[in-house]
């Protein structure tokens, strides 16, 4: 006769193996001196880049190349405001290293283009960046 496992410690085990962990949390100060970044942004702006190029940032093609990653979404629908229809955009910006095959975020922040320019992922490279410069000084 075969022993059977209690259901509970069967379903328990397909519970943990199906969960990812969650990703670590770090401080700039661990890409201070790297440059080399993957950027995963859909459709960067002109002003991203330029912003990105300021920075002393290098773009390359693959995430394995890259010493972090630069990832944007847009959070929610684009809302439009007033009667002339102006785009309300809400994004977050989330700078990330992998270390053991583990994602480790370095910074993350939100923002909204408030319907004026520059762009939430415009506006989050940049103060990213400042606070870059001065965690490096």
């Amino acid at each position: 006769m075969k022993k059977q496992l209690p259901l509970f410690l069967l379903i328990f085990a397909m519970t943990a193996l199906g969960q990812s962990s969650l990703p670590d949390k770090s401080t700039l100060a661990d890409i201070v001196g790297k440059s080399k970044a993957y950027v995963d942004v859909v459709d960067p702006s002109k002003g991203f880049k330029d912003a990105f190029k300021k920075g002393g940032l290098v773009e390359v093609g693959k995430a394995d190349e890259a010493d972090f990653v630069i990832e944007y979404r847009q959070i929610g629908n684009t809302e439009y405001i007033t009667d002339f229809r102006i785009p309300l955009e809400k994004g977050s910006l989330t700078i990330y290293y992998f270390r053991d095959s583990k994602k480790v975020i370095v910074w993350q922040e939100t923002a909204s283009n408030s319907g004026r320019n520059p762009s939430p992922v415009e506006k989050l490279l940049k103060q990213f960046t400042k606070e870059r410069a001065k965690v490096s000084k």
